[in-house]
């Protein structure tokens, strides 16, 4: 039996490491993949916005992850992997939609004028190559 101030000190900060352990433990996480086209002029644009319609149209017939490496290159769109994001390091409305998408499907098109961008779910051991001759984003995740 544990008593005193050193006891329940103790018995304090075992119960506190053990529930950081399970929250650890219990915290999904997710790979993810970050498509995305950006606006050079950073203005409203006829030529973005066309662009930017075609990426979503483009995306929304998407279903897998090596899918969207296709569209990646073929939109010369810039590509940033990462793996066991923890959902709660999404925004979020971005965290409910990648956490009800089967893996392989991206997000709606997200952005500004700087530019538009997805996000899938992809298996873990799925490793997107970056595209030749395009400008590595800073992921938005």
């Amino acid at each position: 039996m544990i008593t005193g101030r050193m006891g329940v000190r103790a018995v304090a900060l075992v119960s506190a490491t053990m529930a950081t352990v399970v929250a650890a433990q219990v915290e999904p996480k997710v790979d993810l993949m970050q498509i995305t086209i950006e606006n050079p002029s950073g203005q409203a644009d006829a030529a973005f916005a066309a662009r930017a319609k075609e990426f979503g149209r483009s995306m929304a017939l998407v279903t897998s992850c090596d899918q969207a490496m296709g569209v990646a290159m073929a939109m010369r769109a810039g590509v940033v992997g990462r793996g066991g994001v923890p959902l709660s390091a999404l925004p979020l409305p971005l965290r409910r939609e990648i956490e009800t998408k089967p893996v392989g499907t991206p997000s709606r098109p997200f952005g500004d004028l700087k530019g538009l961008r997805v996000l899938m779910r992809c298996p873990a051991q799925f490793r997107p190559p970056r595209p030749r001759g395009t400008p590595t984003p800073k992921p938005a995740i």
